[in-house]
């Protein structure tokens, strides 16, 4: 039997033991190995870091991995490690730009992953990159089935909410007696004085309703199963996000904070806060077009 690595024979002590190559050859692999290894680490960092264009790599990747001798799965775990770890230092400042975008693109298909088996790893990636485009004014469009819009109104983005509203959820009174105790007979007192209490009202936030939460370019539209209403944007006072929920304060002397719970509010707030300051500013640009006409009509009076 020869050596797989020098093709000399093997001893018969190493063929009974199973051994396929003499120990000096399998110690000479083990270190080339622990080197090509090394070498895997080196360029999955500087793929992920994308110093170069990733796709000059390609057939190094595969020619290390061949002489690591990796199994199918094992290299896909290194590749997928490398684009988690390109793609979270992408979301680090929760701005993604387009560039960066093209540039994980780049480094997914240099690592051979098909988009489908990684949409979990760049699911971050994905989410900032629509909020710095909402920021820049880039709204998507949705299609949504079964709400009614108003004539040309356009939803950006619809998701199920549970709607919560602070309730009183006991009401008691807090205080006692005061006054003096006058004993009348053995076991029996009069007391002089009275009852002094304070009405005590405690609110809390219940679950009122839960259903379609849907925001437009013009309004929060709220589609439930007890009740149905929509905020337009103008009457919006506050917006505030929480780690599980959106609170709206709405206009009016009575009105009470309305709290959508979500499941992802941080992309919600900023979809909402983005085309509240949208409608805004487009009022604000069409009451000073307005005013020009009317200036310019005076002064040609």
């Amino acid at each position: 039997m020869l050596s797989e690595r020098c093709h000399m024979e093997i001893g018969l002590w190493d063929r009974l033991c199973g051994h396929r190559m003499h120990r000096a050859c399998a110690e000479a692999q083990d270190v080339e190995k622990g080197i090509a290894r090394a070498e895997l680490r080196v360029l999955l960092d500087r793929i992920a870091k994308g110093d170069s264009a990733p796709s000059e790599y390609s057939q190094e990747l595969k020619a290390l991995e061949a002489k690591i001798g990796l199994s199918p799965d094992e290299s896909r775990a290194e590749r997928v490690e490398a684009l988690r770890v390109a793609a979270a230092a992408v979301v680090e400042d929760k701005d993604v730009t387009e560039e960066e975008v093209k540039r994980i693109v780049a480094i997914q298909n240099a690592l051979g992953l098909e988009a489908s088996s990684v949409r979990e790893e760049l699911k971050d990636v994905a989410r900032y990159a629509l909020m710095s485009q909402v920021r820049d004014g880039k709204f998507p469009a949705l299609q949504t089935p079964g709400l009614l819009l108003e004539e040309h109104e356009v939803p950006h983005w619809v998701c199920t909410a549970e709607l919560y509203e602070e309730k009183v959820i006991r009401r008691y009174y807090q205080g006692g007696y005061s006054g003096v105790s006058i004993p009348i007979f053995k076991g029996i007192r009069w007391n002089l004085g009275g009852y002094h209490g304070t009405p005590v009202v405690q609110t809390g936030m219940v679950a009122t309703d839960s259903g379609r939460m849907a925001l437009t370019d013009r309004r929060v539209i709220f589609v439930g199963a007890q009740r149905s209403f929509s905020l337009p944007y103008k009457k919006i006072l506050a917006l505030q996000g929480f780690t599980d929920a959106i609170s709206v304060q709405k206009d009016g002397l009575t009105a009470k904070p309305v709290f959508f719970k979500v499941e992802d509010p941080e992309m919600v707030g900023s979809v909402l806060a983005a085309a509240i300051a949208r409608s805004r500013g487009s009022g604000a640009t069409q009451a000073r077009r307005s005013r020009r006409k009317t200036e310019g009509a005076g002064a040609r009076d």
